[in-house]
């Protein structure tokens, strides 16, 4: 609101610097979060996997409880990026 109802923005495309009104911008989901997420479940879950192996399958009927578990942590966090960011989006555009 400082600037007034329009903001000055550089495109990153064709270098060219244009007014934009402030109730036409919108944010979009982060792909670099998207991509940190996906990586943190795809070489967490199977690295989680080889590091415990041996002991998950020593506790016997408890083995099963602590494998979803292992598989239940890169998911969560996964969960917990994707989350943040589609709020962040969210309370930007609706603001």
């Amino acid at each position: 609101m400082i600037h007034g109802n329009k903001i000055e923005l550089d495109c990153k495309n064709c270098n060219t610097t244009k007014k934009y009104y402030i109730d036409d911008l919108r944010a979009k989901k982060s792909k670099i979060a998207l991509i940190i997420a996906s990586m943190i479940f795809i070489i967490g879950t199977p690295i989680a996997l080889i590091l415990l192996w041996d002991y998950i399958w020593q506790t016997g009927l408890y083995g099963a409880f602590g494998l979803i578990l292992i598989i239940g942590i890169p998911s969560t966090v996964y969960g917990i990026i994707n989350k943040n960011d589609s709020q962040r989006v969210s309370i930007f555009n609706r603001s």
